[in-house]
């Protein structure tokens, strides 16, 4: 489906922020759980050479407000005068209430601050951003803090290598308002539902008295990836009326490196164009897109007026895209 908003172009920045836990964990850690661990082989196939973990006391509410608070610093901004945060997370602190709450209580915001969550991983970011804008766009907000924030780490089983090896921790905290809405494009979305089981976390074995973990189906999300993300791209790009030609930076969920790489291929898309960013993060769901967006900010690739396509997609299976005009 395409959501059709209008849009204009202009200069404007996004303000932004990134939370990473202490713990850093390197490739080579899990050569004490593997017998077989080979870590240049692992990050030739996946891109990844560490990803950070949540200690045991830190929670997706504890994450958001750091970024949060980061974000309100880096930019002098007044607590006070922020409308609205929107909490995406898949690993909530608690069933009952949401996450959003433990972030206005620790941030000390305004009681006047609307909160609540999504519950969201891979499409998150995206899903987040076009819940934002449609806030603001109904002038139901003048801004909102949306946060992005996951401790998958706390639900992962040694036993299952594929998913223990590539996931982290991470928050982000992203003002949007509506110079930002302005500025971003038409979005693309959609669900497959047959996924619904792929990417889940759940009681191992299926026992309800067990521990729950997460679990993944590699293959199938593998082939869920290959072969829709490819066709997602030219969607986006045909909703917004532009090419590959009229696009800066291509940054898309970032699962894993061979993902990545066959879309690339498949669409024929310039390196230099296309952003790949797992090396020292890892798969951080949701987080992902924003990790790669500060990055690009950081070294000074993303420039004024340039348009960058996001796309998330995973779990669920969902995506959700768009054009931003930075």
């Amino acid at each position: 489906m395409v959501v059709l908003l209008k849009y204009k172009f202009g200069v404007y920045m996004i303000k932004h922020s990134i939370y990473l836990p202490l713990n850093k964990i390197e490739n080579d850690h899990f050569a004490s759980i593997y017998d077989d661990w080979d870590s240049e082989r692992f990050f030739s196939q996946t891109g990844i050479k560490s990803r950070y973990y949540a200690s045991p006391n830190e929670t997706s509410g504890s994450m958001a407000a750091a970024a949060l608070s980061n974000l309100i610093d880096k930019y002098n901004i007044d607590k006070n005068c922020i409308d609205f945060i929107v909490c995406v997370t898949e690993t909530p602190d608690n069933l009952l209430p949401a996450t959003a709450y433990k972030v206005h209580q620790i941030v000390g915001l305004s009681n006047k601050c609307g909160a609540y969550d999504i519950n969201h991983g891979c499409s998150g970011f995206t899903y987040g951003i076009m819940n934002a804008c449609n806030l603001i766009n109904s002038g139901m907000a003048n801004n909102v803090a949306l946060l992005n924030t996951d401790t998958l780490s706390h639900y992962l089983d040694k036993n299952d290598r594929g998913i223990t090896t590539i996931v982290g921790d991470a928050a982000s905290a992203f003002l949007i308002d509506k110079a930002t809405c302005s500025n971003i494009m038409n979005f693309v979305y959609g669900t497959d539902s047959s996924g619904y089981d792929k990417l889940i976390i759940k009681p191992k074995d299926d026992d309800k008295s067990k521990e729950q973990y997460l679990y993944m189906d590699g293959m199938d999300v593998f082939y869920f990836a290959i072969n829709n993300v490819p066709n997602i791209i030219k969607e986006i790009l045909q909703a917004n009326n532009l090419s590959i030609d009229d696009i800066d930076f291509i940054v898309l969920h970032q699962a894993n490196k061979t993902i990545l790489e066959y879309v690339k291929k498949r669409l024929k898309i310039k390196d230099e164009k296309f952003y790949i960013n797992l090396e020292e993060t890892g798969n951080t769901a949701s987080v992902t897109i924003p990790i790669a967006i500060n990055n690009l900010v950081k070294n000074g690739d993303l420039k004024d007026n340039m348009n960058i396509l996001i796309l998330g997609f995973g779990v669920g299976y969902s995506w959700c895209g768009t054009i931003i005009r930075w």
